[in-house]
């Protein structure tokens, strides 16, 4: 198995381990939208985070990601808050 299989195999699973307190943050910050813009948000967010997430351990630095400042920055980036 090389590198980027090595990489790709193991950081879906170590993301999920922070899925929680990243859709949690949205939801909390998004809760005055209408419920189906609400919903959009929050899977914008995720897929923010999730992304960003994969970057970090791509360029070696998954042992400084942190979920909440992952979130935030989720939040930040597509909706301007």
């Amino acid at each position: 198995m090389n590198a980027v299989s090595q990489l790709s195999s193991g950081w879906q699973a170590e993301f999920l381990k922070i899925l929680h307190t990243v859709e949690t943050h949205a939801k909390i910050q998004f809760r005055k939208l209408r419920p189906e813009r609400r919903e959009e948000a929050i899977q914008e967010t995720i897929a923010t985070a999730c992304l960003n997430y994969q970057l970090a351990v791509v360029q070696g630095k998954q042992d400084v990601i942190r979920p909440g400042p992952l979130a935030k920055h989720g939040l930040h980036r597509r909706w301007d808050l």
